[in-house]
């Protein structure tokens, strides 16, 4: 007989908002332990394998900012991240 497929993103936000430890929600759900841990291991290896995020588009119109307002993100060739941005930022803007 053949078992019933594990929906198992839809299993791991269960876990999550069961507030449970891992076995505790694999006992109370019937769940085999070591196959719910593989899962849950590999579920962000299969998500990006790449390494890469996808960002997504900003809401905000850059050029309809005051000059004084400003967010620079450079990456340089090793690799560095360097973030400049204006203290004086208005949060407004992103809502």
């Amino acid at each position: 007989m053949k078992k019933p497929s594990i929906d198992w993103p839809k299993e791991f936000d269960a876990f999550s908002k069961s507030g449970l430890s891992q076995p505790q929600y694999c006992r109370e759900r019937r769940l085999k332990y070591t196959t719910f841990r593989y899962h849950w291991e590999r579920r962000f290896k299969t998500q990006n394998k790449d390494g890469f995020v996808e960002v997504p588009n900003s809401v905000v119109n850059v050029s309809s900012l005051p000059e004084s307002e400003f967010l620079i993100l450079k990456i340089d060739s090793s690799g560095k991240a360097h973030l400049q941005m204006n203290l004086q930022f208005s949060v407004g803007i992103w809502s």
